[in-house]
């Protein structure tokens, strides 16, 4: 698990760099720098977005994919969680 204090530092390296590049980034961005700086040699990335678009698609071969169905897993507030 990050550390408070590696995600704070990683989140500011890549901001940094998203400014610097003109880019707008998100988390999988911080993941993907955390998981390149500590070697992994697995990682479970569920898609954002989906589709061309999505952050995930920088991984060049994934070894494995799973393809699910998609369903209402969240709602935004409790009674919507409760539906």
């Amino acid at each position: 698990m990050i550390s408070e204090e590696a995600l704070v530092s990683l989140y500011n390296r890549v901001i940094q760099a998203a400014e610097e590049l003109s880019v707008s980034l998100s988390f999988f961005e911080i993941a993907f720098s955390y998981f390149s700086e500590e070697e992994v040699d697995w990682a479970v990335i569920e898609t954002g977005l989906g589709g061309r678009l999505d952050a995930t698609n920088i991984i060049p071969s994934p070894r494995c994919t799973i393809i699910t169905s998609i369903g209402k897993k969240e709602g935004c507030n409790r009674e919507e969680e409760r539906k």
